[in-house]
């Protein structure tokens, strides 16, 4: 006989599985109405069906082994950006920042696929280098992302050194930088 935490796991895992399929009939949906200019028929949706995956991770690492892009932003896809960055920041209103790196070639978009999951902008810091903001889709994170993002911009670096910074409780990009080789170069207090 099954514990009640077992029924529960076999309950989490068909209702992830159930919203797995879901997901993957609308994004076929979506692919065949930009690809074909139609809905799937029912033999087609029938065989995306049997490609649609069982189990949960296996998809995660599939979707996530897609290369990732980054590239600067163009105007058109800015209000994407905006859109991202009020997902990541509720609360806060940079879209006019954000419009301004764009006009000025300091946005950058990160895309896997078809779709913008980050994007970061670079600035100028005493004549150095520096990455001003970082943001990452919150289903992207912890899967390259962000350091393809950083690495594009320490590529684009004409200085040498490239700066950022962080809040002492963001712990993720405290980490990001730790492995990505950055150094601390001082402490502001009271920031956070």
């Amino acid at each position: 006989m099954a514990t009640n935490e077992e029924a529960d796991g076999v309950h989490r895992r068909a209702e992830l599985n159930r919203k797995l399929r879901q997901a993957f009939i609308e994004g076929a949906e979506e692919r065949s109405m930009r690809e074909l200019g139609r809905r799937l028929t029912p033999d087609e949706l029938q065989r995306t069906l049997r490609r649609c995956p069982g189990d949960m991770p296996e998809y995660a690492r599939a979707v996530m082994s897609r290369p990732i892009r980054v590239r600067r932003a163009t105007a058109a896809e800015v209000d994407l950006v905006i859109a991202l960055d009020t997902e990541a920041m509720s609360g806060r209103d940079r879209g006019a920042d954000l419009k301004a790196a764009q006009s000025t070639r300091r946005l950058l978009v990160a895309e896997r696929g078809d779709r913008t999951v980050g994007y970061a902008t670079q600035g100028r810091f005493f004549e150095y280098d520096f990455l001003e903001l970082l943001v990452v889709r919150e289903g992207e994170r912890r899967s390259g992302v962000a350091t393809a993002l950083v690495n594009a911009v320490d590529t684009a670096a004409e200085s040498g050194k490239l700066f950022t910074s962080t809040d002492r409780s963001n712990v993720p990009m405290r980490r990001l930088c730790q492995r990505l080789g950055f150094e601390p170069s001082g402490v502001i207090h009271n920031l956070d």
